[in-house]
């Protein structure tokens, strides 16, 4: 009688522990921002974005405290603030050099679709706090949108077709702003993984 009390417990002990268990494996439900028990690591959240070790790259030295999915999008849209006005110095510089050429009427266009991107930054760190996931989307998806405007303008022109300087500028504010919005994806939808 004894022994089948000591089968009992461990039966019931065994349920108990696979039942914890199963609360923690991929696909089950979480709340909002919550990254599952695995993830907890900024490389493997980050896995899940466009550019992995851009992710971590530009985040990990901006993020204090606790690492989620909240504070790791916070420090893409900083680290996406901080190179958009980078870029936007740069890009200012190069239409300095010729301001009466169809390239420097081009130039500032994309100046403007870079100031349209640091202020579309401030409305989506704004709609972080209160977890308005729908202006927070609408945001990030119009970074990348303004961004790819600005590529498609110089990959049009002849003066872009010929630079890769802005290639290469435009190519390092994009992978940024398509990260970030992998992560508010992530972040709006936390079934994925």
């Amino acid at each position: 009688m004894a022994s089948n009390k000591c089968i009992i417990v461990v039966i019931a002990l065994s349920y108990s522990l696979i039942a914890s268990l199963s609360d923690n494996v991929e696909g089950t439900s979480r709340s909002p921002g919550e990254i599952a028990p695995s993830a907890f690591r900024l490389e493997d959240f980050c896995f899940h974005t466009e550019f992995p070790s851009e992710c971590v790259s530009t985040t990990r030295p901006l993020i204090t405290g606790h690492i989620n999915a909240f504070t790791i999008l916070e420090a893409g849209l900083k680290a996406l603030a901080e190179r958009t006005q980078k870029v936007t110095a740069e890009v200012e510089k190069l239409r300095k050099k010729d301001r009466k050429s169809e390239k420097s009427k081009e130039l500032a266009v994309c100046i403007a679709y870079y100031n349209i991107v640091l202020n579309s930054i401030k409305r989506a760190e704004a709609a972080i706090p209160p977890k308005d996931f729908g202006n927070l989307e609408y945001e990030l998806d119009y970074q990348v949108s303004s961004i790819r405007n600005c590529e498609t303008l110089v990959a049009g022109s002849e003066f872009g077709r010929s630079n890769t300087q802005m290639d290469d500028l435009n190519l390092s504010l994009s992978m940024v702003a398509k990260n970030n919005l992998g992560i508010g994806n992530n972040l709006m939808n936390p079934e994925r993984p």
